[in-house]
């Protein structure tokens, strides 16, 4: 794996817990009154949608083939073509 792979992961799985620990203080604030405060929920949502975007790019990052070099520009002719 690529040291990009690794720190996308890192990312997703920190993201992954911060989502859940906001979950967890949503729940006890949940216990007290039904209505969660606006910066739990948001903090909470985006945790879990911007994670599985960090997996899917690597995912992406290992299927393409632009990362094993195997994408070179075309030779370039020996000729030069003259402007018409």
């Amino acid at each position: 794996m690529d040291p990009a792979d690794h720190t996308l992961i890192v990312a997703a799985m920190v993201l992954l817990f911060g989502g859940f620990v906001t979950g967890v203080f949503m729940s006890v604030d949940r216990a007290s009154e039904p209505e969660v405060p606006r910066s739990f929920r948001l903090a909470h949502q985006a945790a879990f949608m911007q994670a599985p975007l960090l997996l899917g790019v690597v995912v992406v990052l290992r299927l393409s083939s632009m990362t094993d070099g195997s994408m070179r520009p075309p030779p370039s002719s020996s000729t030069p073509r003259p402007c018409s």
